[in-house]
C-alpha cells in the first residue's frame, strides 16, 4: 500500500491558528463545527492544544450527524451566545460539501473564519490553509505511473503534504473590517480582490 497524505499533522492547526491570530488579533474565542461524537477525538484534542498554544479559547459547535443544512444552521445559530469571535473550520469532506451555505452562516454572523481548503475562499471565505491538493495529486499520478510500471506499491513511500497554500479574500476582509497585515499578502499564494 503506498499514497498520499492530505493532513499535514498537528503543525496544520498551529499555523491555522497563528494566521487567524495575524489578521483577528483581538479574537479570543473561536468555534469550532464538529459532531459531538468527534468533540473528544484526538483529532479534537490536536485541534483544541493548537487553540491553547494560539491564546484562543475552543467552544464546540455542535452539527448533529448526519449532517444536512439544518444541522450547520442549527450549529452556527447559538454561537454569539458562546461568546464566539471567531470560527475554525474543520477539513471534512461533510464540511466542504455544504461550503457555501458554511461561508454564508459565518457572512451572517460577520466572524472572521479560517478554512481548510481554498474552495471555501473562491465562495468568500477570509482565509484557507491548507495542503497543495494539485501537487499531491500530481505525485498520486506519479506514484500510479510507478506501479503500473511494475513497481510494488508496498515499496512506493507513502507521501505526506509538505507543500502548503494560503489564500486569501481581500473583499471578505474589507467587510468584516480588518486590515490585513502587508507581510502576510506577501506570503499569500492567493489573494482575491
Amino acid at each position: 500500500m503506498t499514497g498520499v497524505a492530505i493532513d499535514g499533522g498537528p503543525e496544520v492547526w498551529d499555523k491555522r491558528f497563528q494566521l487567524l491570530r495575524e489578521v483577528a488579533p483581538k479574537v479570543t474565542t473561536a468555534a469550532f463545527p464538529i459532531s459531538p461524537e468527534w468533540w473528544d477525538s484526538p483529532y479534537a484534542r490536536r485541534v483544541r492544544t493548537a487553540a491553547e498554544k494560539a491564546g484562543v479559547s475552543l467552544v464546540i459547535a455542535p452539527v448533529n450527524s448526519p449532517s444536512g443544512d439544518a444541522e450547520y444552521r442549527d450549529a452556527f445559530a447559538g454561537l454569539r451566545e458562546r461568546s464566539a469571535d471567531a470560527i475554525m473550520v474543520i477539513d471534512s469532506p461533510g464540511a466542504l460539501a455544504r461550503r457555501r451555505l458554511i461561508v454564508e452562516l459565518i457572512r451572517e454572523l460577520r466572524l472572521p473564519a479560517v478554512y481548510p481548503y481554498r474552495g471555501y475562499v473562491e465562495v468568500g471565505g477570509l482565509i484557507a490553509y491548507s495542503a497543495d491538493i494539485p501537487g499531491l495529486m500530481r505525485h498520486a499520478a506519479g506514484q500510479i505511473d510507478q506501479v503500473l510500471k511494475g513497481a510494488k506499491p508496498e515499496e512506493i513511500p507513502f507521501y505526506q503534504a509538505t507543500k502548503f497554500l494560503l489564500d486569501i479574500n481581500l473583499q471578505t476582509a474589507k467587510a468584516l473590517g480588518l486590515t490585513i497585515p502587508p507581510a502576510l499578502l506577501a506570503r499569500a499564494d492567493e489573494v482575491i480582490d
